[in-house]
């Protein structure tokens, strides 16, 4: 598909796009990739509504989160931080709320980003980082997913890639289309898919047709994420 795409726009996959032809890009990939797996997720039970107290407790750590990194790192936009933070934290509640485990969505603010640099779902003892779109946008992931060191637990001192639970939000539903693996993310990934600008850590993501299903339970959900992070 990928490869197709490139031929009709007279281009070899991998040479860099203008700006109107990276937007045309993330559109097709999204409609042959996304909504297929949207759709499956309708089927299967796998979309989670927000109600009006999710919104509202959402858009408030949304808030306070922006004006945080907006006081960290001087020239962001705070406005569009600010949705950006409410994207990611729907996906992340929703995830949570799959498994009737919303009340342990952290909405704790820190004054250093760096106090928190580890997968999201980490201090749940959940081996996964959450990552996702508003709708009709394909998704960003890491070029290269740094290690983490488990500080405790059964897997104390032992360093893992994490996979990633990938979701997509409208702001009134979070389809949860699955987890993929690091394998997964780095072969369906293409730099052409970010539209806006040039991004050195971030890359497209396309392989929403190659994720696995979130398990039913909480603890089948633990442990698929273990067995298909990556140990260092």
């Amino acid at each position: 598909m990928i490869e197709e795409y490139y031929k009709t726009i007279n281009l070899t996959v991998g040479d860099p796009m203008e700006k109107p032809q990276r937007i045309k890009f993330n559109r097709f990939i999204f409609e042959r990739c996304f909504h297929p797996q949207m759709k499956k997720c309708e089927e299967s039970g796998r979309v989670i509504t927000l109600t009006e107290k999710d919104k509202k407790h959402l858009e408030d750590f949304a808030t306070k989160k922006a004006a945080a990194k907006t006081k960290e790192w001087k020239g962001f936009d705070n406005q569009m931080r600010a949705k950006r933070e409410m994207t990611g934290a729907s996906i992340e509640y929703a995830v949570l709320k799959f498994y009737g485990k919303q009340d342990k969505f952290d909405d704790s603010i820190v004054d250093k980003s760096s106090k928190k640099n580890y997968p999201d779902l980490v201090p749940l003892g959940v081996l996964a980082d959450v990552k996702g779109s508003s709708i009709n946008n394909v998704p960003l992931v890491f070029k290269k997913t740094r290690p983490y060191v488990v500080p405790t637990g059964k897997h104390k001192g032992k360093e893992f890639k994490c996979v990633n639970i990938i979701g997509i939000t409208d702001h009134e539903k979070v389809w949860l289309l699955g987890i993929a693996s690091q394998a997964v993310l780095e072969k369906y990934s293409d730099t052409n898919l970010i539209m806006i600008a040039e991004n050195t850590t971030k890359t497209g993501f396309y392989g929403a047709l190659k994720l696995l299903e979130l398990p039913k339970t909480w603890i089948e959900f633990k442990k698929l994420c273990l067995e298909k992070s990556t140990p260092v």
